[in-house]
């Protein structure tokens, strides 16, 4: 598994509720933790014991020292409200500045011998795409995550893609249609389908 990614430090708040507009509520706890989808999900491969292999960038200050640390270690940490949904907000930082314009030869060559690549868009789509191409040339599998920005998504990337994995929000962003109900998600998933690649992987929180 080679993951082509974001990795992020989280200001975690656990609240009840979302505040409401011009509302100030109180949360129960706050920390900070290391994440990212990128780096939770290369974490969470090395960590079922199959080879994976992690690109991305970090900054060089005490935030990324506490990335790299948590990487190393190997532990996940799950990010969520006392209902179990989340809500993000990104700063793009490092994870969306000064990428090459192409890949190392070693990253490459990583790419294009891995039995799976995944992606996500914490990074930018110039990266996501060269990373596509690479691993098609070699018939790599090549899953997206949907998650991350919410600009539209290139035709050249989707096309490309074996698998796509958008939640319910991002399902309906891409679609146009309400994805309030299994029945309004399958309908959506239909449309998506013809829209993009040949597998639509859609986790429910239904």
């Amino acid at each position: 598994m080679v993951v082509v990614g974001s990795a992020n430090f989280d200001l975690f708040v656990e609240i009840d509720r979302p505040p409401k507009i011009g509302e100030t509520v109180s949360a129960k706890d706050g920390q900070t933790l290391a994440g990212g989808k990128g780096a939770n999900q290369a974490v969470c491969s090395g960590n079922l014991s199959y080879p994976t292999y992690f690109v991305g960038q970090v900054g060089e200050d005490a935030y990324g020292n506490l990335i790299l640390d948590a990487l190393k270690n190997g532990g996940v940490l799950v990010m969520l409200q006392s209902d179990g949904q989340n809500s993000i907000i990104i700063v793009g930082g490092a994870n969306m500045s000064d990428w090459p314009e192409r890949f190392s030869e070693e990253n490459l060559k990583m790419v294009k011998n891995a039995g799976i690549v995944l992606l996500q868009r914490e990074i930018p789509d110039s990266v996501n795409i060269q990373v596509v191409k690479a691993a098609k040339s070699a018939g790599v599998m090549v899953i997206l995550d949907a998650g991350g920005m919410d600009a539209p998504f290139p035709v050249e990337l989707l096309n490309a893609v074996d698998m796509f994995s958008p939640n319910e929000t991002e399902l309906g962003r891409i679609t146009g249609m309400p994805t309030e109900g299994y029945e309004q998600i399958s309908q959506a998933v239909l449309k998506c389908h013809k829209m993009v690649c040949q597998s639509i992987a859609e986790p429910l929180n239904i």
